[in-house]
């Protein structure tokens, strides 16, 4: 794997030491995997001390800041998933912080939320 690994890298000036490999290594901000059947898939990687903290709806920004934010960040876990159900399950994690940190807008005229395609989205 870290042979292969190397290989694909090489273009791109990264190698990788076999110390720093088992069936999954972690580069920026996705996790890199071997699969069942040994194909190389990826993931959202968040570190363990990321707090997960979002603009807050009660500061002073317009609303399309805060609709930013969410619909950036939903970008952000669809693109960095290679297997549906860990989009899926990111998408969740993704909703249920943006609600703890009150990161969400309503609009006045529909009442729906920046979560909604969220919603949509981890729903399909």
């Amino acid at each position: 794997f870290v042979q292969k690994l190397n290989e694909l890298a090489a273009q791109y000036g990264i190698k990788f030491g076999s110390w720093e490999l088992g069936k999954e290594v972690n580069f920026l901000d996705i996790t890199l995997y071997l699969d069942g059947s040994n194909k190389i898939q990826y993931k959202l990687y968040t570190k363990p001390t990321d707090a997960r903290n979002y603009l807050r709806t009660d500061s002073f920004h317009p609303n399309h800041v805060f609709n930013s934010v969410a619909f950036s960040q939903m970008l952000r876990v669809a693109n960095r998933n290679s297997q549906e159900e860990t989009r899926q399950s990111d998408l969740q994690q993704l909703k249920s912080d943006l609600h703890r940190n009150k990161a969400v807008v309503s609009t006045q005229s529909t009442g729906q939320t920046n979560c909604g395609f969220i919603l949509a989205l981890a729903h399909t």
